[in-house]
């Protein structure tokens, strides 16, 4: 406990505004000559933040849009599996999927502490690691997707966009390994990206995220190399999830 003594003339008075670290106790001794009154105080103690989580999985066919080159030019739509990766110059390359989450109850000012995405695997196309980015969608409340034209403004130059002005500035990559079929696979920790979008002026609990998940870069330059997970066409229950602990 810590004592401090406060001597006072007689007929003053003092006004003693308490502060304290957590857990500190104080007292304070007022004296006027040989009278003396004692305050005493602790801090209470304050509970931690109750850590808590929230799970968000596509449920409606135009939350979920794909876009890919074939042979030079970008070409979108809302495909029945998500799939990342390359298949060849001929076929598909640079390929990747736009993935909105509707109804995320989080409240502004929560502090986002894990965040990944979750999906099923259904195809695994060789063994060669598949480099992809994680990136979010810079807006309070993100729309359903409509067409080609409408995920390039959103996704920006890297998928034929005008601009990169609808993006966070978090992104996370994901060097994607060999997949076991039906096993669900966790990306790395997109917290931070999250995080940014909850922080946004705008945001409200309840209004939806995009994110999207892709190699439109064109990273990958091994031919076949791919990787399948169901969608919510393919398979609704198991189509992809957001998974997000916060407090």
């Amino acid at each position: 406990m810590t004592t401090q003594n406060i001597p006072l003339s007689a007929g003053e008075s003092k006004t003693i505004q308490f502060s304290f670290t957590p857990t500190e106790a104080k007292q304070y001794i007022a004296s006027v000559g040989t009278l003396t009154t004692s305050i005493s105080a602790t801090s209470p103690i304050i509970p931690p933040p109750v850590a808590k989580n929230l799970t968000a999985q596509i449920v409606n066919i135009n939350d979920q849009y794909q876009v890919a080159l074939s042979q030079g030019a970008w070409v979108g739509n809302f495909e029945i599996v998500t799939q990342i990766g390359r298949q060849d110059a001929l076929s598909l390359t640079s390929m990747g999927d736009g993935l909105r989450f509707a109804n995320i109850a989080i409240p502004k000012g929560s502090v986002i502490t894990k965040a990944v995405l979750r999906l099923v695997p259904v195809a695994d196309f060789l063994y060669y690691t598949v480099p992809s980015v994680i990136i979010g969608q810079a807006v309070d409340n993100a729309s359903p997707f409509v067409d080609l034209a409408d995920y390039q403004q959103r996704r920006g130059i890297v998928a034929g966009g005008p601009n990169n002005s609808n993006l966070t500035q978090g992104q996370v990559n994901w060097n994607i390994n060999v997949w076991n079929i039906e096993v669900m696979v966790e990306s790395p920790d997109i917290s931070a990206i999250i995080q940014e979008i909850v922080n946004r002026p705008g945001w409200a609990s309840g209004n939806a995220l995009a994110l999207f998940w892709d190699d439109h870069a064109g990273m990958n330059t091994v031919d076949w190399s791919y990787r399948v997970a169901q969608g919510i066409q393919s398979a609704p229950t198991e189509a992809p999830v957001l998974y997000i602990e916060y407090k």
